[in-house]
């Protein structure tokens, strides 16, 4: 019986992408390619970030942070496939990959609007780490309610 397949491992892609990935986060990457190459390297880009979280990688939160787009100058020549979605015609007209964070394309709006950018992302980090839950184990002699009983005179701790 053959194991399923899970991938690639988040060391075999190259430093490159993991780099591209994190900047992204952080701020606005455009690279010019032709729509084939940018096709691949959007496939390859979100299959290394699938990875890190399937790996539970340490820069996975950075990372999906990050949207990857492919846009198509305008006066291009695009034909529509069965999904529905356009794509040029010749797989090597020129596009540009961006990426880029989340949203940033309110960013402008909403620090015109006075919001302290920098006050909220400290918002949205845990302040502080979760106690740990007691484990209560029950005697062989002991009933259900005198470990609940137990459980919440000791619990509060």
């Amino acid at each position: 019986m053959t194991k399923p397949r899970t991938g690639f491992p988040v060391s075999s892609f190259g430093p490159e992408l993991m780099a591209l990935l994190l900047k992204g986060a952080r701020e606005p990457v455009e690279l010019t390619m032709s729509w084939r190459r940018a096709n691949y390297l959007r496939k390859r880009l979100n299959h290394l970030r699938s990875q890190m979280r399937k790996e539970n990688h340490p820069a996975y939160e950075l990372a999906a942070r990050a949207k990857v787009r492919i846009i198509v100058p305008p006066g291009t020549d695009i034909r529509r496939t069965n999904s529905g979605n356009s794509i040029p015609r010749d797989s090597e007209s020129p596009t540009i990959v961006r990426v880029s964070p989340h949203h940033e394309e309110w960013t402008d709006l909403i620090k015109a609007a006075g919001v302290d950018i920098n006050s909220a992302s400290d918002l949205m980090r845990p302040t502080t780490q979760p106690s740990p839950r007691p484990t209560v184990r029950p005697l062989e002699d002991e009933s259900i309610d005198s470990v609940l009983d137990r459980l919440m005179r000791d619990g509060d701790g």
